[in-house]
């Protein structure tokens, strides 16, 4: 009768395996950026082991390509936003586990706040702007990561544990940045104008991916965060290469670059010595003292991205659609707004600025626009925008 008053435990397998901690695992809060195949592996094996809390991003919508490799996705989700489809079904999978559904780009839903709160991070997105912007941010608010990357036959793996630990510990501390070839950054800037506008008519090359390699990834993944988790101060950068058509897999230490653009002395992300806490701005916040205090210093302030302060047409002059760019990220913009809608030339100017006083940018009348959490840079401390 006693028995079967107990209430059964879902994880006892995992209980009796020596050294894991479940409720240590119950615990973790973990950022999932990417809701692809090799995400929905990852949320599936996060699920299965119990983590408390997962937030799902992912700006993109479901195709029908995208049933072939991701487990969570049916017909029914063609349409839908990725990440949103994924979490009303994982829900199924395990109810007790936190989720969340992140729909849009991470350069407009991802702050340091947000991301200062989450246990570990997961990468498993398609393209090197959005790993790098990660690499940067999770150097500021020293959250370990874990990047995945997968073709048709190969898988790669890399942890990156949390930066200011491994130092502290006397360990190199390479990053993402510090292992890529000068062929990565000439891809990205394909995808720009001269003037930071994305090129309305880029198209990315599609990378042939399947089911089995997802699988394997999210598997190795996970059980490379679980084993950080554990064992945070044994970590060290690491990179697993696996190739399906070969017996072995490789593990790799890797190092740092004395010239990295994000990490090394001529990098322009340095790591804070205090980031206790890392203030979120709101509309009220722009107008307190905080701002009024960084306005009144003649110190420079590094935006994360280029600021689009001056949009006017050279043969019409300003016009309220043109104004409403300024403020905005450049990168958000594309390149099809030279076009003046009024004369229908390829006249609009458009000026920027990455570094400057906020007395500057005020003086100016450039606002600092809603639904930008990326970050401001003031000497050694870091910022988020907005909300």
């Amino acid at each position: 009768m006693a028995s079967q008053l107990l209430k059964p435990d879902r994880f006892a397998r995992h209980r009796l395996i020596p050294g894991f901690d479940q409720s240590l695992v119950c615990s973790l809060k973990i950022a999932l950026v990417g809701a692809g195949a090799i995400g929905n592996e990852v949320l599936k094996n996060l699920l299965l082991m119990g983590v408390g809390a997962v937030d799902v991003y992912d700006f993109d919508t479901t195709e029908e390509s995208n049933l072939t490799r991701s487990v969570f996705l049916r017909s029914s989700d063609v349409g839908l936003n990725k990440a949103q489809a994924v979490v009303a079904r994982a829900h199924e999978l395990h109810p007790d586990t936190q989720l969340t559904a992140i729909a849009g780009d991470i350069f407009d839903t991802l702050g340091l706040s947000r991301l200062k709160k989450y246990d570990l991070l997961f990468c498993a997105v398609d393209n090197f702007e959005a790993r790098l912007r990660l690499n940067e941010m999770t150097r500021i608010t020293g959250t370990p990561w874990i990047n995945l990357a997968i073709d048709s036959r190969r898988v790669v793996v890399e942890i990156y544990p949390a930066t200011r630990a491994l130092l502290e510990n006397n360990k190199p501390a390479p990053c993402y940045a510090c292992g890529l070839p000068q062929s990565t950054y000439e891809r990205i800037a394909k995808r720009y104008s001269c003037g930071g506008l994305a090129r309305a008519a880029h198209l990315e090359k599609t990378v042939p991916t399947t089911a089995v390699t997802a699988s394997i990834s999210g598997a190795l993944g996970v059980s490379e965060a679980l084993r950080l988790m554990h064992h945070a101060g044994e970590a060290s950068t690491q990179r697993i290469f696996l190739d399906v058509e070969l017996p072995s897999t490789q593990r790799t230490q890797l190092a740092t670059n004395p010239d990295c653009p994000t990490c090394s002395e001529h990098g322009a992300f340095p790591i804070p010595t205090d980031l206790a806490d890392v203030p979120q701005i709101s509309t009220e916040l722009l107008q307190s003292d905080w701002l009024k205090n960084l306005a009144n210093t003649d110190e420079a302030v590094l935006f994360s991205d280029a600021i689009i302060t001056r949009a006017q047409c050279v043969t019409c002059g300003p016009s309220p659609q043109l104004s409403a760019l300024i403020g905005l990220r450049a990168k958000s913009i594309s390149d099809s707004v030279i076009r003046c809608q009024s004369c229908s030339l390829d006249s609009v100017s458009i000026e920027f600025t990455e570094m400057g006083a906020i007395s500057e940018l005020l003086s100016d009348g450039v606002p600092l626009k809603d639904r930008q959490p990326a970050w401001l840079q003031h000497g050694r401390f870091f910022y988020d925008r907005l909300l």
